[in-house]
C-alpha cells in the first residue's frame, strides 16, 4: 500500500489525475484566450466594438454576452466529459476503497485532527 491506499486504488488516482490535467488546462487555455481577445478588443478596437448590430446593440454588448455563452459552453463541456471519461474511474475508485474497508469519514476526521494539531 502507498499512502495508506492500495496500489490499485493509488493508479487510478494518477489516472484520473492525467485525464483531468489533459482535458481541463486545454479547456482552461482557450477559455482565457477567448476571455483576453475580448478584452483586448474592447481595449484597443473601439471603432469595431461601436459598430451596430441591431438597433442601440453594437459589438460591445454581443461580446459581453457572449462571455457568458463561453462560460456555460465550458460548464456543459467538462460536465459531459467527466459523466463520460472521469465519473466512472471515480466510482471504480470508490468502489474499491470501500472493498478494501477504507471509512471516509474516519479518515476525514483523522485530516481534520491533523490540521488542527
Amino acid at each position: 500500500m502507498s499512502g495508506g491506499l492500495p496500489e490499485a486504488v493509488q493508479a487510478d488516482l494518477e489516472e484520473l489525475s492525467r485525464r483531468r490535467t489533459r482535458f481541463v488546462w486545454p479547456l482552461l487555455a482557450a477559455a482565457l484566450l477567448y476571455y483576453f481577445a475580448v478584452l483586448g478588443a474592447l481595449a484597443y478596437l473601439p471603432d469595431f466594438v461601436g459598430a451596430r448590430v441591431v438597433g442601440s446593440i453594437n459589438v460591445a454588448y454581443v461580446l459581453a454576452v457572449s462571455m457568458f455563452v463561453v462560460t456555460f459552453a465550458v460548464a456543459v463541456i467538462y460536465a459531459r466529459w467527466s459523466r463520460r471519461s472521469s465519473d466512472p474511474l471515480a466510482a471504480r475508485i470508490n468502489e474499491a476503497l470501500v472493498a478494501a474497508g477504507y471509512d471516509p469519514e474516519a479518515a476525514a476526521a483523522e485530516a481534520e485532527r491533523e490540521d488542527a494539531g
